[in-house]
Order: structure tokens, then C-alpha cells, then sequence
């Protein structure tokens, strides 16, 4: 006969020992606020946010179907958050500053090697 497994404690012990990976509320605003202006202007028009428990994904598209243009990622290096823009497959910016990567949007973009 089988055994029964209660949910929650299924559910429990499915989990991995790390925590799932994501933006703080905080990062997420000005994430958002960046997204909102963009969409003002009619450059953006969708965003998606992917996370596991290694990196978190903030990625903006020009069209709904499209690859995204541009993508904004949060890991974790050596204790401290690392943030990477990248413009399709090219890392332009990397910097332990959540709001110098948002400034490299003003900026010229060119790939970091």
C-alpha cells in the first residue's frame, strides 16, 4: 500500500537549501521607474522578470514577441550583489551599484570585453 505525504510537508522538503533569488522592493522600483519612463517614450512596451537561486533577470522588449533589447541581472559575488546590464548577448556594464548600472542606459553603449 502507498504512503501519504502531507502537502506541506511535501512541498518543504522539495525545496533546495538556498532561497530563491530576487530584486528587493526597492531595486524593483527603480527598475519599474526606469521601464515607465522608457514606455513613455515609446522605446519599451513589455518587461519580463526571471529568477532562480542563482541570479534574478529584470529583461525589456520593443515588442511582446520579440528577443528582449536589454536586461539588468543581480547575483551574488563573493558576499556582495553584482549588477550586469546586458544589451541582447553583450555584457556593456557590470558594477556592484544597482543605480550606476541604471545610468549606463544615458550613456553610449558599447560592449565590455
Amino acid at each position: 500500500m502507498g504512503q501519504i505525504e502531507l502537502f506541506h510537508n511535501f512541498k518543504r522538503n522539495s525545496r533546495s537549501s538556498s532561497k530563491p533569488f530576487f530584486f528587493s522592493r526597492h531595486e524593483l522600483g527603480k527598475l519599474l521607474q526606469l521601464y515607465s519612463r522608457r514606455v513613455a517614450t515609446g522605446d519599451w512596451r513589455d518587461y519580463a522578470i526571471d529568477s532562480d537561486h542563482t541570479i534574478a533577470i529584470f529583461s525589456v522588449f520593443k515588442h511582446t514577441l520579440d528577443a528582449p533589447l536589454y536586461a539588468i541581472s543581480k547575483t551574488r559575488s563573493q558576499g556582495e550583489f553584482l549588477y550586469s546590464f546586458y544589451k541582447g548577448s553583450l555584457k556593456i556594464y557590470q558594477s556592484q551599484n544597482l543605480d550606476e548600472v541604471l545610468r549606463a542606459f544615458e550613456k553610449r553603449l558599447k560592449p565590455v570585453i
